[in-house]
């Protein structure tokens, strides 16, 4: 920068700046190609310093809400129509700051334009299909370089190969979080096994990374090919939205009645606690969303002709006739559901048997969960079993327990021999660890009667917790009765009853059975607690 800074000043003679016009190549040069690479150095090449958090006045409530959004040009970003946008009556946020955070230091944008894509909210099918918003800033976003939108040609060429194996990060703000900790920090991880839905036209995941209850919307998926990012799309709602929790008015115990977190010292250095709960997470497509989107313009291939071939591509008719695996097994899910499928068993059939030899894993689940039920096809367990027995995963892992469960009383769970007993815990022990509710009501049996394990009514209770959590009746019947009768936690009848009668709502009969048994002791317990807490 010095011997610079000396040529300059040498230069600063009117009359050398005319000597035989070697300047403009010896000097001014250097300086274009310095300038050049410090606005490489100054522009932040990290993925995560582009995604945003959208704050804006709830239209609706009135209250502050926020979400995240991703920047794709110096004065626009991208997030989901369903978080500016009320469902309920359309009403629209009326502006929205959106501040970005690099090494630190954050800067915040105020916005001149909020645009929704005008199709979104018409049709429940296709909602996630146009759950798109862009917000237009006052001024260019500096210091941060946008993350590419994914074109239309590319997002056809990655679902030709298929979406299961892209690498893809993760980035948001989880906002539930930031209302109960006021903790802005942004999230970032990597996640595999997205699946494209070609009848809804979303991306969906399943996944027990995202925790149930709390908030992703408008987290980015970003594809990363070739050392390059792209927006793939944005998370817009997770199923369910929802967890079943107790928070007592008044509670005695110091401890949170239904504390059920698991520390996995695998993932990280550090501890990280989730409970373990499996979640379907859908993904507005961010190239379908683009060029659904009225008067989109984009300099990066989105043009109608573009858009329109892409959309006929990637329809399922398109996919079927090019037989992807993927397509036919969601066509054969489709026609096993519908009111008329003994018309269609046996293009049910064909249609898993292709994505099966076409190395489609869940189609050979699904072929193993209709021959063992035998209401489309009829029953061939050692079929199912064949099939099953070349899948990893842990939905495989549940149909082979849930078979194993057939040998074995519910209600009395009694040792059959030492090694069924221990192929049975494994199995289910996968698919609880999984997050798959009803196999963590039957990992709660086996920890509470000793089958392939110690016995444990803390570890019962742990996984009863899990599973009714997620709405498993005789879960919240388990852990109700131990709260009643002080099993593994100290007696507290108010919480019990709670989740009995939550059972009982869910039409489990032995939960409703227990209500209309035990009304008198229940009406004494809530009697005397309200008297125990009318001084304090």
């Amino acid at each position: 920068m010095w011997t610079l800074t000396k040529q300059l000043k040498s230069s600063s003679n009117p009359a050398s700046l005319t000597h035989s016009g070697r300047w403009c190549s010896s000097i001014l040069k250097p300086i274009l190609l310095s300038l050049a690479l410090l606005s490489s150095i100054c522009y932040s090449q990290n993925p995560s310093d582009a995604v945003g958090q959208l704050i804006f006045t709830n239209p609706e409530t009135g209250l502050i809400s926020s979400c995240s959004a991703t920047l794709v040009a110096p004065n626009r970003v991208a997030t989901v129509a369903s978080c500016v946008l009320s469902e309920e009556t359309s009403r629209q946020a009326a502006s929205a700051r959106v501040c970005f955070t690099v090494n630190g230091q954050q800067t915040c944008y105020g916005s001149k334009e909020i645009l929704t894509h005008s199709n979104y909210l018409l049709s429940d099918s296709v909602n996630d299909a146009n759950n798109l918003a862009y917000v237009i800033l006052n001024g260019s976003v500096s210091g941060i370089k946008p993350i590419q939108e994914l074109a239309p040609k590319a997002f056809e060429r990655l679902l030709a190969v298929g979406l299961s194996n892209a690498k893809t990060l993760m980035i948001g703000f989880n906002t539930a979080a930031i209302k109960r900790h006021k903790d802005n920090r942004r999230s970032s991880f990597e996640q595999q096994g997205l699946e494209y839905d070609y009848v809804k036209r979303r991306i969906s995941l399943e996944t027990a990374e995202l925790i149930i209850g709390e908030n992703y919307e408008g987290t980015a998926v970003i594809l990363e090919q070739n050392n390059q990012h792209y927006l793939l799309g944005m998370i817009s709602n997770t199923n369910p939205d929802d967890i079943v929790r107790y928070y007592p008015e008044e509670n005695p115990c110091d401890e949170d009645p239904i504390s059920v977190w698991y520390v996995d010292k695998s993932k990280s250095k550090k501890k990280t606690e989730y409970p373990i709960m499996r979640s379907l997470t859908q993904i507005t497509a961010y190239p379908v969303a683009a060029c659904g989107m009225n008067g989109f313009q984009s300099e990066r291939g989105f043009t109608e002709l573009k858009c329109v071939r892409m959309m006929r591509k990637t329809a399922l008719e398109s996919a079927l006739e090019k037989q992807h695996p993927i397509a036919m097994r969601q066509q054969a899910i489709m026609l096993s559901q519908s009111d008329d499928t003994t018309d269609h068993v046996i293009d049910i059939y064909k249609l898993l048997d292709a994505a099966i030899k076409a190395g489609d894993a869940r189609a050979s689940v699904i072929m193993a969960e209709l021959l063992l039920e035998g209401d489309v096809f009829p029953r061939d367990a050692k079929t199912a079993e064949k099939l099953l027995s070349d899948v990893k995963s842990a939905d495989a892992d549940w149909l082979i327990a849930k078979e194993l469960l057939k040998a074995y009383s519910e209600q009395d769970m009694r040792s059959i021999n030492s090694e069924l007993d221990t192929r049975l815990m494994q199995h289910v022990k996968s698919a609880a660890e999984a997050g798959i509710a009803d196999a963590q009501y039957f990992y709660g049996r086996l920890f509470q009667f000793g089958i392939g394990v110690d016995e444990s009514l803390s570890k019962a209770y742990h996984w009863y917790a899990h599973s009714a959590m997620q709405g498993e009746p005789r879960a919240q019947f388990q852990i109700g009765t131990m709260w009643v009768d002080g099993r593994s936690k100290r007696a507290f009848p108010h919480v019990g009853y709670y989740w009995i009668r939550q059972a009982a709502a869910r039409g489990y009969i032995r939960a409703q059975n227990y209500l209309a048994l035990n009304q008198q002791n229940i009406d004494d317990a809530l009697d005397e607690l309200e008297f125990e807490y009318s001084d304090t």
